[in-house]
Formats: C-alpha cells, sequence, structure tokens
C-alpha cells in the first residue's frame, strides 16, 4: 500500500528553483507549514503534494556534503472513510517493530527515527537505506476527528 507523497530536494538557491519548476514544469505552488527554514512546496496533482524544495540549514553550519534528494516520502497506509485512528496506529506499530525488528536490523543496520512535526496529523519513520544512504520518510496519515471539521 506503499505510495509516493513527496520527494525533498536541497537547494543552495530557493528562488532560482522555484522559478526553474514553475516555468519548466508549470508546477503550482501549494501551501506550506510554517518551518524554521526556507522551502516551497509544489502540486503535481491538486491535493497532493509532490515536490518540496528546502533550504537545507545543514549544509551551511556543518562540514557536511550537499546532497541534492534530501528524502523520499510514503504514504504507508490509505485511509478509508470507514478506517479509524486506531487501526492508523496499529499498522504504525506494525511498521515500526518490522524496522526496529532484530533480523531487519541485524541484516541492514538502517538508522531510524521516529518522530512527527504534528502527531495529530501524521505519525511518521524516518529510515535511511544503508547501501546508498538514500533517506526514507514513511508517513501515516491521522483522520480528522468530526469535532475538528466544525
Amino acid at each position: 500500500m506503499l505510495t509516493l507523497q513527496h520527494v525533498t530536494i536541497n537547494t543552495k538557491n530557493l528562488e532560482r528553483s522555484m522559478e526553474f519548476y514553475e516555468e519548466v514544469f508549470g508546477f503550482t505552488r501549494a501551501e506550506r507549514p510554517n518551518f524554521d527554514f526556507d522551502g516551497a512546496w509544489y502540486w503535481i496533482e491538486e491535493g497532493k503534494t509532490a515536490l518540496h524544495l528546502q533550504i537545507n540549514p545543514q549544509y551551511y553550519n556543518t562540514n557536511v556534503s550537499f546532497t541534492p534528494v534530501d528524502h523520499i516520502a510514503l504514504d504507508a497506509s490509505n485511509p478509508t472513510a470507514n478506517t479509524t485512528n486506531e487501526q492508523i496506529i496499529k499498522e504504525y506499530e506494525r511498521w515500526k517493530s518490522i524496522i526496529t525488528g532484530y533480523d531487519v536490523q541485524t541484516k541492514w543496520l538502517m538508522d531510524f527515527e521516529l518522530r512527527s512535526f504534528d502527531p495529530k496529523k501524521f505519525l511518521q519513520i524516518f529510515l535511511t537505506e544503508p547501501l546508498n544512504n538514500v533517506r526514507w520518510e514513511l508517513n501515516f496519515p491521522m483522520k480528522k476527528r468530526e469535532e475538528e471539521w466544525r
């Protein structure tokens, strides 16, 4: 049930990158949360963010080498009208047990982080594929409770 949610690209020149993606691909800007670093989000299909641009502060505050692709995000659960938040949490816990399990960690020794910028909206697992150092984000979107829609 994994589906592509977005790709995040690090840029050293946000304005020029925005100009490129708007003029060449015709991407439409999307609303972006107020993070503590500059960036822009774009729609490819209405309602689906597919490209995130960011100026990643780690490349300017340390000697870390610049990596253009910051991470690739997947939706790891696809809630339907009948899905409950408890079922989404159960799926998150299932993925967490796979990633943190002895057999997987012994074989792959992946770096991983369990976090979320807004746990009421998303549960998230970040992991780094050890062969190519690709960072993946698994998202588990929480359903809004009925009272939140009012």
